[in-house]
């Protein structure tokens, strides 16, 4: 990763695999991520509803999460439960 930048994966919970999420996946600061967070989430929401994935919380659903990974490379995971209105 690049010093001192934020990146922003998707994960594919059902094929366990990363993937990137948007064409420009790294951001320079920690509130622009948290955005494309948010907006990955809504879109899995959408896409994916928890009505037929399954409660991201509990074992056994197939709704994608995203990664938020800081420039430390801690990495911070983040499911639809995480969404508020």
């Amino acid at each position: 990763m690049a010093d001192n930048k934020w990146e922003v994966f998707g994960y594919n919970t059902f094929r366990e695999r990363r993937y990137t999420i948007y064409p420009q996946h790294v951001f320079d600061d920690e509130k622009s991520a948290r955005e494309a967070v948010k907006q990955k989430l809504v879109k899995i929401e959408r896409d994916q509803p928890r009505f037929f994935a399954g409660d991201p919380d509990e074992e056994g659903a197939i709704q994608d999460t995203v990664i938020l990974v800081h420039p430390d490379s801690t990495e911070e995971f983040f499911n639809t439960n995480h969404l508020t209105c």
